[in-house]
């Protein structure tokens, strides 16, 4: 007799087979009427049935492999695959071996180690029991690679290979990878420290040696070509046509550069009339019209004397006529031994399989040289949980699912990881054809805490593929549905991509897609792209809802800045439509997200006078795209403007609500040619923005004026149109009037009903600081007392908005009033400091005075998102945290125009300490203070009537800025503020400082 041990129970086999025959007939009778069943209250799907047969036959199996479902330990420096893998002392080492031994219930435990190898399990879990893979002893300890060290460096003894002249062979050393069957040179070549942590990452031969100076102005220091096929004959720059006075001399193939480049001050110098032949390097190029395409082509020939390189397929922009190359384009070379010329290069010889070192360091045991292409393989593989583990180094793909037409992928959870270094983090492409089965897709897959970092390419790739190119009237179904994206740190993308045009993190026929909470931060080109949707209808607007296929799209809480370094026309979000069928999205909301720091420059546009100085950067692009709502998110610090809406914007519903738009050249940009103005809008709402300091205009629209469906109203203008551009101010018709103020609008349109031009008083903002590029301060738009925002939006939200935010499940700010604030707060008295009675004394009697001056003061963190960092008195803060601390003065109405001088004074007293230090502010400087009131020093110039604005655009009271940044001194701080009037009065907040602790 044969046994059977199934938990704490002994089964015959015979009998156990008998039994078990009869449910699996039935299930294969289930899965030939493609019906669904219930076992122990779970519902399963007919793939979640399938799987469930195959670990039925396993149940059966004699393979103690296949049987077992307990943990598996898994030690890639003391396990041995030989070993049962069952307990820490036996485990097995390498995961391999324990994904094709886990079952439906199996954790997989991994040992602190490096695990070179790439995984693929072999079974699906289930929704009741997944299969998880755990690393043992915290997120991060258990690291698996695609690199490989080299145990054998030989030294170059003799320039065979090509070296620049000058250079010493005796400076490289080169490693036989012939054997690691590479076709292209190694993406990733890492010299790490002793500790096992990136030192840096080595680059391929190239020329020019550039430098990143400015971070939005990536290839500022990439050289500069004279032309395509021929040197060009003008200056964009001089020339009354600089968009095409060059256009004969540009190419599809060719690209000639015969001058040294006299701009920027430290661009290093040469062109490609002295760099040797380099056929057989890459070339890469930005597009010569305005720079945001980016080129990847092998160069094929080398006229050395006449500075021109030919490439191996053409470099189009846009559209197959339009020639990328020419003049203005920015580009260097590489991969190629007559670049390597510099420690940390390196070239790869395909031929032969070497690899030509010049090493950083002498530890070439610590350099790390990718050879794998994929970390994690979940192609059709459901119910897999990975946690806490990293991945880095591979050539290709991270983690991949990619599913044919008959595969598909259920509940697969990625949490805690750490993904760096890769062409692509996560990429999951789904296909499905007329053939394929009810369940092919991509479901309900999670990423949450986790990092994906320095991808060449993406960081995220969810892309969907079906018959005919994915032609909407052939499509089926959502391949990738029900998709979270919560809580990760996202960055580094896209400074080496393959692409010509391209986003950090793209999603394809994006379905019910939640991404919250997460901080995308330093991305080449868009920052996260939304790429169509699906419509079958035969009209070409005013779709109805049920024709829209995909959509239920969530982007809540995000911090999305830095984005667009590489390249022009770009934003930190944008949706992108194809008329007539894939341009108009369902149920898309944004809300809660702050985009920043988009500004999108290239030399190419600059040079050619294109845009504003040749930026051209948003926060939210809606490029061909609409059926979009965007509510309550901040979008400040972009170039060309916070929201840009470009043409068939009209064709779906847009409607942007109680958003800040502010630092930009223009707050909202909305523009389409004029052939495009066949129709009004189909419900377009601008309603209850705060749209402030704007350099040209608050907004810039082609809005019809008798278009009935648009609504521009209840919105907040100020400080807008302070640049040097014609009739700027708060509004701009596109071929039609401008309006320099909210005034005007109002006077002379139909919009702006409703609106203001009032100052909107916000805790922490400098209106002149933030008119520089990379202002850094310390920001806090919540609403003070006093604000013109308050009590003026609509008495409702938009219709569509509230069913939107209803649908998924958020909860609004609370409306304080009759109707809604403008912009993204609401008031709050609740949140506002406390207003103290001043105290005053006679500085020569020592006297006290009666006074009703009043003082406040608080310390603030500002926005990240629409959430707080802290703000108050009496706030614990880091040495870390970026602080603003700020005092308001409200003068005595007895003191109003009587001279009198400014004093700020503070007491530091260490943390470990009892002793008081005294400093007061002397224009920006603190200055050691004896705590003598008659020694006391002015902390600003004299005011001759006070109250003063010593900010511009400040109202009455007074605002200070006591101290802004980082305050790298722990310990108890006490500022007071006043002022000293010529009478030998001071007037100051003593019942109340401002107090704060840094620890």
């Amino acid at each position: 007799m044969t046994y059977l041990g199934i938990g704490n129970r002994e089964w015959d086999r015979e009998w156990f087979i008998k039994e078990w025959v009869l449910l699996i007939n039935l299930l294969f009778l289930l899965n030939m009427f493609n019906t669904q069943f219930t076992i122990h209250n779970s519902q399963f799907t007919i793939m979640q049935q399938k799987r469930l047969n195959l670990t039925l036959l396993c149940l059966l199996s004699t393979t103690s492999y296949c049987s077992s479902a307990a943990d598996i330990w898994v030690d890639a420096a003391n396990g041995d695959d030989s070993r049962d893998g069952l307990s820490a002392a036996t485990a097995l080492r390498t995961l391999q071996a324990a994904a094709s031994r886990a079952t439906p219930g199996t954790s997989v435990l991994m040992q602190p180690g490096i695990y070179r190898e790439t995984v693929k399990a072999a079974n699906s879990g289930t929704a009741p029991s997944p299969i998880i893979y755990r690393a043992a002893q915290g997120a991060s300890t258990a690291i698996i690679r695609g690199s490989e060290t080299v145990a054998n460096w030989t030294p170059l003894t003799d320039n065979a290979i090509g070296l620049p002249a000058g250079i010493d062979p005796n400076n490289i050393v080169w490693a036989d990878l012939s054997a690691w069957g590479l076709t292209t040179a190694p993406r990733f070549v890492m010299q790490l420290d002793a500790a096992g942590n990136v030192q840096a990452r080595l680059p391929l031969a190239h020329e020019p040696d550039w430098q990143v100076q400015t971070q939005w102005k990536y290839h500022e220091f990439w050289w500069t070509a004279d032309g395509g096929a021929a040197v060009a004959e003008c200056d964009p720059l001089s020339d009354k046509s600089p968009a095409s006075c060059d256009k004969a001399s540009r190419s599809l193939t060719q690209l000639i550069d015969q001058r040294d480049d006299t701009a920027p001050a430290g661009i290093e110098p040469g062109n490609l009339t002295t760099l040797g032949n380099i056929t057989g390097a890459t070339l890469v190029a930005m597009d010569t019209f305005q720079g945001d395409y980016v080129f990847r082509r092998t160069i094929t020939a080398h006229d050395v004397g006449a500075g021109q390189i030919t490439v191996d397929r053409d470099a189009a922009r846009n559209s197959a006529n339009n020639q990328g190359l020419g003049l203005g384009s920015k580009y260097y070379v590489e991969n190629h031994p007559a670049l390597l010329d510099n420690p940390g290069e390196y070239w790869f010889d395909v031929t032969t399989g070497r690899l030509y070192l010049w090493p950083l360091t002498p530890e070439l045991q610590s350099v790390e040289i990718s050879r794998r292409d994929t970390g994690w393989d979940l192609t059709g593989l459901s119910y897999q949980t990975l946690d806490g583990v990293a991945l880095e180094f591979f050539n290709g793909k991270a983690i991949t699912i990619q599913n044919n037409h008959l595969q598909s992928s259920y509940g697969n959870q990625l949490l805690n990881l750490r993904v760096r270094y890769a062409n692509q983090g996560l990429f999951a492409e789904q296909v499905l054809t007329a053939s394929s089965s009810a369940d092919s897709v991509i479901q309900d897959l999670v990423l949450a805490n986790t990092e994906i970092g320095y991808m060449d390419n993406e960081g995220i790739y969810l892309g969907s593929q079906w018959d005919n190119e994915a032609e909407p009237a052939l499509f089926i179904r959502a391949p990738i549905t029900n998709t979270w994206i919560k809580n990760n740190e996202l960055h580094h993308f896209g400074y080496r991509a393959q692409q010509e045009e391209w986003a950090g993190l793209e999603f394809r026929f994006a379905d019910h897609l939640r991404f919250e909470d997460n901080h995308v931060h330093h991305v080449a080109q868009h920052g996260v792209r939304f790429n169509e949707s699906v419509i079958q209808g035969d009209k070409g607007f005013g779709f109805a809802r049920s024709d829209i296929k995909t959509g239920t799209i969530l982007l809540k809480n995000n911090l999305i800045e830095h984005t667009c370094q590489l390249v022009g026309d770009c934003g930190a979000v944008t949706f992108l439509g194809t008329p007539p069928q894939r341009h108009v999205f369902r149920d898309v909301l944004l809300t809660g997200n702050t985009f920043r720091y988009t500004y999108g420059w290239s030399y190419a546009a600059e040079q050619r006078r294109r845009w504003e100085a040749g930026y051209f950067g948003f926060g939210l692009y809606l490029d061909d795209a609409s059926g979009i709502h965007a509510h309550r998110n901040l979008a400040y610090n972009n170039s060309w403007a916070g929201f840009f809406l470009v043409q068939h914007w009209r064709d779906g519903e847009i409607i942007l609500s109680n958003n800040l738009l502010a630092n930009a050249v223009k707050g909202i940009s909305i523009w389409n040619p004029s052939d495009l103005d066949t129709q009004g809008s189909v419900n377009t709402q601008i309603v209850n923005n705060l749209i402030v300091n704007n350099e040209d205009f608050g907004i810039e629209h082609t809005v019809q004026p008798d278009d009935t469906q648009s609504q521009i109203n209840h919105n907040l203008y100020y400080a807008n149109g302070w640049g040097a551009g014609a009739k700027a101010g708060a509004m701009n018709v596109v071929s039609g009037d401008a309006y320099q103020r909210w005034a005007d609008i109002q006077a002379n349109s139909g919009w702006e009903a409703n609106g203001t031009g009032d100052a909107p008083a916000f805790f922490s903002y400098d209106y002149q600081a933030q008119r520089q590029y990379g202002d850094n301060s310390v920001l806090d738009f919540e609403l003070k007392r006093g604000s013109a925002a308050i009590e003026l939006g609509t008495a409702a939200l938009p219709l569509s908005l509230q069913t939107l935010l209803e649908q998924f499940a958020i909860q609004d700010i609370p409306q304080q009033g009759a109707v809604w604030d403008i912009g993204p707060f609401e008031y709050s008295e609740s949140h506002q400091p406390l207003l103290s009675q001043g105290l005053a004394i006679d500085v020569t009697t020592l006297q006290p005075r009666d006074s009703a001056a009043q003082f406040m003061g608080f310390v603030t963190t500002g926005f990240v998102t629409t959430s707080l960092g802290q703000r108050g008195n009496k706030l614990t803060v880091s040495p870390t945290d970026n602080i603003k601390v700020v005092a308001e003065v409200r003068a005595d109405p007895n003191d109003v125009g009587q001279q009198g001088e400014l004093l700020l004074v503070a007491a530091y007293t260490a943390l470990d300490s009892d002793t008081v230090w005294y400093f007061v502010r002397q224009d920006t400087n603190w200055v050691a203070w004896d705590g003598q009131l008659t020694t006391l020093s002015s902390a600003a110039e004299i005011v001759p009537n006070l109250p003063k604005q010593f900010e511009l655009f400040n109202e009455p009271p007074i605002e200070i800025a006591v101290y802004e940044g980082q305050l790298n001194l722990p310990g108890y701080f006490t500022i007071y503020v006043g002022y000293y009037l010529s009478s030998g009065v001071l007037v100051f907040n003593g019942q109340q400082p401002i107090e704060f602790t840094v620890q």
